[in-house]
């Protein structure tokens, strides 16, 4: 078994500490040991630390050192249905405000600059995939993002959450930080949908339960998520098409 200090070394160390910081208890876990049969228990090599040998115990211990294999991933799941407002505000160029009426809507561009018009509503209607699925690919405290923050995106929905998103670039990766607050909206319903609404988390529970787990945290989050946290308003637009676009040289 390595001393975990070492170069190249495989061995981790565990060690248990108490509120205030006290050790509590601590071994060098090394390598495992698989069993030669389907009889036979798996082993483990451990160590006390300080200690010359190392002492072969039956068991698994799955242990790891990456922060990323220490958190749920999963951060939110936000059905694109349910948006009807986004807003992605910056410093460095006009801001994004997106809107829609109705779930079956597409989506409206509200502050198109003179000369321009929409995207697509496909690359306009992408826009709200941007919370459906968000995973984490690392986590750092939420202060880490001071001095690094490039935008802030504000989404809401249908049913009266709304999320705040800050978005930074800390050392070259995406991060996104996270709040939520509920406004709870009065929605008529079928029978059948009263009924089912009944074993839904309200939007107030839903709000607080995410504020609880994301609050003080800021996540890397993947690239293309980000692109769309991010969005510039130059790429929702583009140059007049059809009828109404000047031909090239023309006055």
């Amino acid at each position: 078994m390595e001393d975990p200090a070492s170069e190249k070394s495989n061995s981790l160390l565990l060690e248990l500490r108490d509120a205030s910081g006290n050790s509590m208890a601590s071994v060098i876990v090394g390598k495992i040991r698989h069993s030669k049969s389907a009889d036979s228990q798996p082993g483990l090599y451990v160590r006390l630390p300080g200690a010359e040998a190392a002492l072969l115990v039956e068991g698994r211990l799955e242990l790891s050192a990456d922060i990323r294999d220490w958190f749920d991933k999963s951060l939110v799941d936000i059905d694109g249905a349910r948006i009807s407002r986004i807003v992605i505000e910056r410093d460095d160029a006009p801001g994004v405000s997106l809107h829609r009426e109705k779930d079956t809507d597409d989506f409206s561009l509200d502050n198109i600059p003179e000369g321009k018009e929409m995207q697509s509503a496909v690359i306009i209607t992408r826009m709200s995939t941007m919370l459906e699925s968000l995973a984490a690919e690392g986590v750092v405290a939420a202060t880490r993002m001071d001095g690094n923050v490039v935008s802030t995106t504000t989404l809401t929905t249908f049913d009266g959450l709304t999320v705040t998103i800050t978005n930074a670039v800390i050392d070259d990766a995406s991060y996104a930080s996270f709040s939520f607050e509920a406004s709870e909206v009065e929605q008529a319903a079928s029978e059948d949908e009263a009924t089912a609404m009944e074993d839904k988390m309200s939007v107030t529970e839903e709000a607080a339960a995410l504020n609880a787990r994301h609050t003080g945290w800021a996540y890397r989050i993947p690239d293309y998520k980000f692109e769309l946290l991010d969005e510039a308003l130059e790429d929702l637009v583009r140059a007049p098409s059809g009828d109404d676009a000047e031909e090239p040289g023309s006055q």
